[in-house]
């Protein structure tokens, strides 16, 4: 079996599977040149290397393998590995992965796939937070429910009194702690403690975050996001801020081509959403959601309220009703 795509099999992936536009060229040439399917394009951006068997598109810079292309342009694929299997029964290719060559690979799904370093703690920085098993009654009376404290694996933080919650890397090695101080009393620009690790290079939570119709939710606050995934939204991400950075903003570009802004309805979040569309536009279209009068973020919404304030805004456009929610 072959251990390459050749270059007939690559333009088959490209116009009959991902059906995107593939640019003349003659047989001599290395690269082929693409319309990229992570973030939508309607001008080829994107090359697909034959002799390396590698894409990178310079628009987005969205970049790998094969098989990384299919896990990031369709849905249907939940992991690169189910792509890689596509491929290999596909195309009759053995597309077994060395060890040496899995801990490479495990980086393009930081959000830095360029770096080469990034801090990674050990499992055993949970035990003391009892993760997944303990934490304070704050939390359940936010409204979050026991199978969300030991899916996301919140503890508690006994000598600082905060509600803690692991944050992890695409991949899921663990980057660090956001702690939820639990003193009603706090103002509110100190309610965080932040365990050693740059927010800005991380969304929150990309270990369980999966694309739904080229569709990502964005909100300000991580118990947003946990809000959101508990009612189903697994396509949400927080930016752990008021202020989109553009580390976050190259991620997304490489995995949505629409964005549901559902920051807070304040000053600060007004001015995250300016922000946000300034970055992302246009490569990402960019929906700022509506609150209903009595509600300033998404914790105090119900999941009809939720959906109701997404369809309002982009189901006529899509031509659907459950546009972002699996």
């Amino acid at each position: 079996m072959k251990a390459k795509l050749n270059r007939q099999q690559i333009i088959d992936l490209l116009e009959n599977v991902l059906h995107t536009y593939v640019r003349p060229a003659s047989k001599q040439k290395s690269d082929i040149q693409f319309n990229c399917t992570v973030h939508g394009e309607e001008n080829p951006s994107a090359g697909f290397a034959v002799d390396k068997n590698v894409f990178n598109c310079f628009a987005c810079h969205a970049n790998g393998g094969a098989e990384w292309l299919l896990y990031r342009s369709l849905d249907k694929f939940k992991s690169v590995q189910q792509a890689r299997e596509f491929l290999q029964e596909r195309y009759d290719l053995d597309m077994s992965v060395s060890k040496s060559a899995q801990k490479i690979k495990r980086y393009s799904d930081f959000i830095y796939p360029e770096h080469k370093e990034r801090k990674i703690l050990p499992r055993t920085k949970l035990a003391p937070f009892r993760s997944g098993k303990e934490t304070y009654e704050y939390i359940y009376d936010r409204g979050f429910t026991s199978e969300t404290i030991e899916k996301f694996m919140i503890g508690r933080d006994l000598r600082n009194k905060t509600v803690t919650i692991p944050v992890f890397y695409g991949d899921g090695g663990l980057a660090g702690f956001v702690g939820r101080y639990i003193d009603p009393n706090r103002p509110k620009n100190s309610r965080y403690r932040v365990y050693k690790f740059s927010r800005s290079k991380l969304l929150y939570p990309l270990h369980k975050f999966f694309p739904v119709n080229d569709t990502v939710i964005l909100v300000e606050g991580i118990l947003d996001a946990l809000w959101l995934h508990q009612l189903g939204f697994s396509n949400a991400l927080s930016i752990m801020n008021n202020k989109l950075s553009y580390a976050q903003v190259k991620f997304i570009k490489s995995r949505a081509k629409r964005a549901v802004l559902m920051f807070d309805d304040n000053e600060g979040g007004g001015r995250a959403v300016d922000r946000a569309k300034d970055l992302l536009s246009p490569s990402v279209l960019c929906f700022e959601v509506e609150y209903p009068e009595d509600k300033e973020d998404p914790q105090e919404c119900y999941l009809d309220e939720i959906q109701y304030m997404i369809d309002n805004k982009i189901s006529s456009l899509l031509n659907t009703r459950e546009i972002v929610r699996l």
